[in-house]
């Protein structure tokens, strides 16, 4: 299946679990030690949640980077206001968030399958619902980098900033084409 199929199902089993929060992380990645703790504390007054990614090479191995490093990450995200920070920049993965279950809405867990940046297009959709995000006091995950990094881990060229484009253009036309977002 898709990848975006994959996530929709992730999605609608960690809410029929009955969890008050799903936390999500990569499978390849390492959650830090204190990530559900940092996580719970931002989701205090919060729909969801983001924490920084401290990079690490394909073996594990820190590169002495953050994710957030260099950039204007929003202390706080609040519905279609806090759309402008995540418009160009995706920085709300399935690998350093969470979000309270009982919080996502029905068009939010139905992922078009042509679009490869679900997290992005998820927690868009869940601002364009009127949740609120806020940011995680901390790193949450140590990222692996490599090759295969849907949206990549700095800027992008060459081939990358043509796949790039061509994921960001699906993004947008998703939300211009589906009635539920406008």
């Amino acid at each position: 299946p898709p990848p975006a199929e994959v996530r929709a199902a992730m999605i609608s089993a960690g809410i029929k679990s009955g969890a008050e929060i799903l936390v999500f992380h990569d499978m390849d990645d390492r959650p830090a030690e204190r990530s559900l703790v940092t996580h719970t504390l931002a989701l205090s007054d919060a729909d969801f949640s983001y924490g920084d990614m401290e990079l690490t090479d394909t073996s594990g191995q820190t590169l002495g980077r953050r994710f957030f490093e260099d950039s204007t990450v929003a202390e706080r995200l609040c519905g279609r206001e806090g759309l402008s920070a995540v418009l160009d920049h995706n920085f709300l993965g399935f690998t350093n968030t969470a979000v309270r279950a009982g919080k996502v809405p029905a068009a939010a867990k139905r992922i078009p399958h042509n679009i490869e940046a679900a997290d992005w297009w998820f927690f868009t959709s869940l601002l364009l619902a009127g949740l609120k995000g806020q940011k995680a006091g901390g790193v949450v995950v140590q990222y692996r980098s490599h090759g295969d990094n849907v949206l990549g881990t700095g800027p992008a060229r060459g081939a990358d900033l043509l796949r790039q484009l061509r994921i960001a253009e699906r993004h947008y036309a998703s939300f211009s084409e589906n009635s539920a977002f406008r």
